[in-house]
């Protein structure tokens, strides 16, 4: 071989060399099981559930799974083993919309035959439906050769050059029951719990916009039944009815031996004060429609908590929406007795009961805390307030 020919095949060699090699130990790596459960390591998973529900659903034995947002994550996966004798996993997503759980959903009943769905109807996919492209998608449609690209990045080739065991690469030593942080405990969320003179000492992004709202409330009335319902009057849902049949109620339809346990997330009176009427209005139209709509179905079942008296304590929340951990286990109570069952025989007096307190929710005792605060804030500007 001249030499001219042998420095090609050994650049050529090199060249394959290089790819084949890194792809390897990625493979090998594999920080999120997208592949196969861990080698030569602690079993680990990611708290970034859009990436990691992959190697969960593809790797570990259920067949009941949990699917949402922050408004589901901590519902107690032991007692709802007990109640249905199945085997649950929460494979919730922060924030997730209809469309991104469409994807994971997608996948699931793909490969897997899952018997129960919990899964959270969150106001803002009802009310704002927007589909949109999502970067996380690939790793979930048919090809899995092109999954590996997820680790071509500096954090993971780093992480499998040096086989890291730490949280930032491998995520975190728990069993999936206990995967969900408790936000009840976490120091950074869980301080806000307990009464509205802890969101106003902590007061963050979270809940700033409400503490405005209520700093610039001047004592404007809640709309009137008849307001709201000529509000409705004028209302077009078409769009939501497109979004949610494409992307939640088309599983329903196409899964009949899969139970799905819809649940409308209790959120706090203040929340819904807050709201636009308009919001409000156009929600109550599509909850209407929906309940109309799974009454045909079996195999669903819609859940609404707004009637209790739970949700008129701000003490419950650590914000607008976040409700404490023990919500969640009115949610497995309420599977496993069959009540708070939302029907299109009980719709208008759930949501005229729901209306009623939010139109009588009273704000003076939450306005009085927050200006006599500010007060102090003002007359001592120095005061170490966390934030």
């Amino acid at each position: 071989m001249n030499p001219y020919k042998k420095f090609s095949l050994g650049l050529l060699i090199a060249i394959i060399m290089s790819q084949i090699i890194p792809v390897t130990w990625l493979y090998l790596y594999d920080p999120l099981q997208l592949y196969h459960k861990p080698y030569f390591r602690e079993t680990t998973f990611s708290y970034d559930m859009r990436v990691q529900n992959k190697g969960i659903i593809k790797h570990y034995d259920f067949n009941s799974y949990i699917v949402g947002t922050s408004m589901v994550e901590h519902i107690p996966i032991d007692t709802i083993n007990a109640i249905t004798q199945q085997k649950w996993v929460n494979i919730m997503m922060y924030g997730s919309s209809f469309d991104e759980r469409a994807i994971i959903l997608q996948y699931l009943f793909t490969i897997r035959k899952p018997k129960n769905i919990i899964y959270s109807l969150d106001h803002f996919s009802l009310i704002k439906p927007t589909a949109q492209p999502r970067n996380f998608a690939f790793l979930y449609d048919s090809n899995e050769f092109d999954d590996i690209k997820l680790y071509f990045n500096q954090k993971y080739m780093f992480c499998a050059f040096l086989w890291s065991q730490k949280e930032k690469c491998v995520g975190v030593s728990k069993p999936l029951a206990t995967l969900n942080p408790d936000i009840a405990l976490a120091e950074s969320l869980g301080k806000k719990f307990g009464g509205f003179e802890k969101w106003v000492q902590y007061e963050d992004n979270r809940i700033h916009d409400a503490l405005e709202w209520l700093r610039n409330f001047k004592g404007e009335d809640y709309p009137d039944t008849s307001t709201l319902k000529q509000i409705t009057s004028h209302l077009d849902i078409e769009l939501s009815k497109e979004y949610v049949h494409q992307y939640v109620l088309s599983f329903v339809s196409q899964n009949p031996q899969t139970h799905f346990d819809f649940i409308i997330p209790p959120y706090s009176r203040l929340h819904w004060r807050i709201q636009k009427p308009d919001d409000y209005a156009y929600w109550q139209q599509v909850i209407k429609w929906f309940v109309t709509i799974i009454a045909q179905y079996p195999n669903a079942t819609l859940y609404g908590f707004d009637d209790m008296e739970y949700m008129d304590y701000i003490n419950n929340y650590m914000d607008l929406t976040h409700y404490n951990v023990d919500m969640h286990k009115y949610f497995t109570q309420a599977i496993a007795t069959q009540t708070h069952i939302v029907t299109p025989e009980n719709i208008d007096a759930y949501l005229d009961t729901m209306e009623q307190k939010i139109r009588t929710y009273n704000l003076a005792p939450l306005i009085e805390i927050l200006t006599k605060q500010d007060s102090l804030k003002s007359k001592n500007p120095n005061t170490d307030m966390e934030k």
